[in-house]
């Protein structure tokens, strides 16, 4: 009776997991096995561990193929492969093993249970000894549903399908039948450290892409795949080499929940279908990837799940010592000064590499012992005696990547001055000034990061001194809290700032109205909270009276993300009353009024007759706008990357009219119009037709008299330093702008779900303006009121944004407006006329692998026999006869030359040719091939 009670207890253990069971239940697996089945079994007999009822302890280990240690696995063990008898069950650990007691016998058979999708069971797996080991197999998931899903580092993952912006299809279960890993890359167009990532990845992907595939998928809504693949083929100066594709799966979505926190996301799946790395963030070096192909591509490969690519990349440790503080002293010590110097004794004190005595030019200084170790510091402390009002002294030459690399000086544990850049002499800085005796800490710290090289990677120290502060001769701005003396019973603080508003430029300043501005970190820990106030948001804990203040924090967080001083945002009235709610949402003194004041921050500045710190926020936001001038030209300057993308320039027209707002700038720049609410206005698409400046722009708008408009004008390339000057000008009331009809990409209303593919796509909009015919024959621009304005006409000598290459002119050479051929057509027969005979066979060298596929795409067999796939007539000869029609030069009207004014007919083969070589029925997609007066004013 109690053995029938132990089996039905065992039985209700297991009853929601027999019907799962059942659908593997084809044979028990006896023997090794190859990759292309599920198991492969090994036992050894070792001495049993006897339990306390006198059972055997038996071992069974569950790995992956590629030797993963699977945790959780369920066990179950029956007496024979009838699984009619289960006599005992226990779960694998971490190391996946599960340790389960049993009566000794010769024959035993186990059976799995809640391994993850994507590995392949047999119906059992026989023991023959007390210590078992199971290899499972793995292999992409042969089903593209990645809807619901939420991936995780372990899952083995479902197939996919995409179309690359070279046409060709990918789906990763073909990849991974001869490729080792791939790469999967998650990105958009305007993503900063997307486009910084880039280069690196190509760099290291040439050099295993025999082995390897990346396929970055763009899944962002405002960019087209004309985006991808011009951004592919155009945005660097020489082309990037893996696939890119515009994303239509929504795989992204299955990552964005547990780890894609952020642009560029890097998803790695082994040879054996599984997601070993989740790496999210830019990656600004070629050894991170480089590491990563070795290790995946490696003949020996052993299975591990990478929580960090750190981890593939050993720190290397210091092989050099400190010198003594004596020695060093005698080199770094000005006249008269003493310092006890010391290297990194506590937690990393193992991989932080020393100060060292070195030379820069002759002369004997300190430098830092880790120039060429990527990702890697170098510490050195001093003690330092300083009295009230006096200042730190110190002469520095920095040879480093700017704003990448950098010297970080750190007084009592707080980051307070940095020295980063390429000089060319020794200067000097002041990066401190005591406000009262003390002995201070003094941490010199060089960050090496892993991305470029630039100069020696190394910043020299030499005559550390201490003079008056009255004797600081360059400008200087020093960090201070603004909560100071901890309370004796060590809980809050003594003394705070007096902040003091003043009403001229809208913020809060410290003692006195033209004080130091009164700056709140928003970013990082504070003396309010260990955790960074936008993080405490984010975590849902600014809750007051039932009010989250999420939303409300937000925009100065991006600003403070933005801001000169990393971090940092000026406080404002509306800023103060927030940091008050937060305060009483979760500070812990309900009764101190000054308690957002543990969240502020400020700087003292010296040697600068009296001129404070720049607003850390200017131009980020409408309150900190720089203003624009009329007529005059605008200075603006980036030396950093700011996203959203740039800095805003407040104009207020004293006249309603048409402006033109023109950059001069030696680098690309691009342009934007936002009213003070900061919704769009305008966007520079280009499109003057006689503006030929393709590093600036011209922004020609109507602007209304006595409204607040905000204009941004940003380098193309994210990460440009640099500056330039714009002007605002008035035309004059009114002004006949002659631009192109529909500028800019192909788009799709809003809201519309797409396809995996272009076929599958619900509608494409060529943008633009609205036309219709006239009683004259021609098409003009349709207005919203319902009546017609501007004549279109049609540009068949310049070059469009369709046809990159060619004017309409030329595209008649190319028989472009035979609409029996195919665009398909085209490209075979232009192989054909370089070919002839031999074009079969030199297809197959340039397609290679892809040949089978390419050629059945373009219909290669029908071409060759002289069937072509158009799917009209051919009018070039109607084309040819509008070129009589075309205007010609003259002073009244110089923009209109080589334009010709579209009636139907004309219209209706330039529609046949947008068919033809862009998306198919697009309504009036010809319009982007022509120009219009754009009517501006009353």
């Amino acid at each position: 009776m109690k053995h029938t009670k132990k089996k039905l207890a065992l039985l209700l253990a297991v009853l929601t997991l027999m019907a799962s069971l059942a659908s593997v239940f084809v044979g028990c697996q006896n023997g090794t096995t190859g990759e292309d089945t599920t198991a492969d079994t090994t036992t050894a007999d070792t001495q049993p561990n006897q339990t306390p009822d006198g059972k055997v302890e038996y071992t069974v280990t569950v790995k992956s193929i590629g030797g993963l240690a699977l945790s959780g696995i369920n066990v179950y063990i029956y007496t024979d492969d009838t699984l009619a008898d289960l006599v005992n069950f226990g779960a694998t650990d971490a190391e996946g093993v599960a340790k389960i007691s049993l009566s000794r016998a010769d024959k035993y058979v186990a059976v799995l249970a809640g391994l993850p999708e994507g590995y392949k069971l047999e119906k059992c797996y026989p023991l023959t000894g007390t210590a078992t080991a199971i290899t499972v197999a793995s292999a992409v998931i042969d089903s593209t549903d990645h809807s619901g899903k939420t991936y995780k580092l372990g899952d083995v993952m479902r197939d996919f399908n995409v179309v690359d912006s070279d046409g060709n299809t990918l789906q990763l279960s073909e990849l991974l039948k001869t490729k080792k890993m791939v790469l999967i890359n998650f990105w958009y167009t305007t993503c900063s450290w997307c486009v910084k990532e880039f280069p690196y990845m190509n760099s290291a992907y040439e050099k295993y892409k025999d082995e390897i595939e990346i396929v970055a998928l763009n899944h962002y809504g405002s960019d087209s795949e004309e985006m991808v693949k011009s951004f592919k083929e155009t945005y660097y100066e020489t082309p990037l080499s893996f696939p890119m594709a515009k994303d239509f799966t929504g795989l992204q979505f299955a990552f964005d929940e547990l780890s894609t926190i952020g642009y560029p996301t890097s998803v790695v799946v082994d040879r054996y279908g599984v997601i070993c790395l989740i790496e999210a963030g830019g990656i600004v070096s070629e050894t991170p990837f480089i590491k990563m192909f070795e290790h995946f591509t490696a003949d020996d490969y052993q299975q591990k799940l990478i929580t960090s690519l750190d981890d593939l990349i050993p720190q290397e440790k210091p092989n050099v010592t400190m010198p003594s503080s004596d020695e060093i002293g005698a080199v770094l010590n000005g006249a008269g000064f003493s310092a006890t110097y010391r290297p990194e004794t506590e937690d990393g004190a193992d991989i932080t590499w020393p100060f060292i005595i070195g030379e820069k030019n002759g002369t004997a200084c300190i430098k830092n012992s880790n120039s060429d170790k990527d990702s890697s510091f170098a510490i050195m402390y001093a003690d330092v005696t300083l009295k009230k009002g006096e200042a730190l002294a110190l002469d520095y030459w920095a040879s480093c990547e700017a704003g990448a690399d950098a010297l970080v000086i750190l007084v009592d544990r707080k980051d307070i001055y940095r020295i980063s850049g390429e000089d060319s002499q020794w200067n000097t800085c002041f990066p401190y000034v005591a406000l009262e005796d003390g002995t201070y800490e003094i941490a010199f710290c060089y960050l090496k990061d892993a991305s470029d090289k630039a100069g020696d990677d190394t910043v020299y120290l030499k005559n550390l001194r201490i003079v008056s502060q009255a004797d600081v001769t360059v400008p200087s701005y020093i960090f201070r809290y603004c909560a100071t003396k901890p309370a004796a019973d060590g809980f809050g603080y003594e003394q705070y700032i007096t902040p003091v508003y003043n009403e001229a430029d809208g913020y809060y300043h410290v003692g006195t109205k033209d004080g130091p501005l009164l700056l709140v970190d928003l970013m990082k820990s504070t003396r309010f909270s260990n955790t960074g106030i936008y993080y405490h948001a984010i975590n849902g804990d600014l809750v007051l009276d039932g009010v989250n203040y999420h939303d409300q924090l937000t925009p100065f967080a991006s600003y403070a993300s933005n801001a000169s001083i990393n971090g940092l945002c000026t406080v404002n009235q509306e800023l103060k009353e927030l940091l008050e709610k937060i305060a009483a949402a979760i500070g812990m003194e309900n009764d101190n009024p000054n308690q957002w004041l543990q969240m502020c921050c400020y700087y003292d500045a010296y040697g600068t007759n009296g001129a404070q710190l720049e607003d850390p926020i200017k131009g980020l936001s409408v309150h900190s706008a720089y203003i624009a001038v009329e007529n005059e030209p605008n200075s603006v300057y980036y030396d950093r990357m700011i996203m959203p993308r740039g800095l805003f320039y407040k104009f207020v027209p004293e006249k309603s009219g048409a402006y033109r707002i023109t950059s001069n700038s030696e680098q690309p720049v691009e342009g934007w119009i936002f009213r003070e609410d900061l919704s769009e206005y305008y966007v520079y698409e280009g499109g003057e037709r006689l503006w030929a400046d393709l590093n600036n722009v011209s922004m020609v708008v109507y602007l209304e008299a006595g409204t607040t408009y905000l204009i941004d004008i940003a380098f193309y390339d994210l990460y440009a330093v640099g500056g330039f000057t714009f002007t605002v000008n008035y035309i004059g009331e009114s002004y006949d702008h002659f631009t192109l009809a529909s500028p800019g990409y192909f788009t799709f209303p809003e809201d519309t779900e797409t396809g995996d593919n272009l076929g599958e796509l619900a509608e494409i909009l060529a943008g633009g303006i609205d036309v219709a015919l006239g009683d004259d024959g021609y098409y003009h621009e349709l207005r919203a009121d319902g009546t017609l304005g501007s004549i279109v006409y049609a540009d068949f000598i310049g070059i469009t944004d369709i046809f990159q290459d060619d004017n309409l002119l030329a595209l008649i050479e190319k028989d472009a407006f035979d609409f029996s051929i195919s665009e398909s057509d085209d490209l075979i027969l232009s192989y054909i006329a370089l070919y002839g005979d031999n074009t079969r066979e030199k297809l197959r060298e340039i397609w290679g692998e892809q040949f089978e596929e390419q050629a059945e795409l373009h219909k290669l067999d029908e071409v060759l026999a002289g069937k072509m796939h158009g799917k009209g007539q051919d009018r070039t000869e109607e084309f040819k006869a509008y070129i009589d029609q075309m205007i010609a030069a003259s002073e009244e009207a110089p923009e209109l030359e080589g334009c010709v004014a579209v009636d139907e007919n004309l219209a209706s083969i330039l529609q046949e040719l947008m068919d033809k070589f862009t998306f198919p029925g697009v309504e009036h997609s010809w319009t982007k091939l022509c120009y219009y007066y754009q009517h501006l004013g009353a």
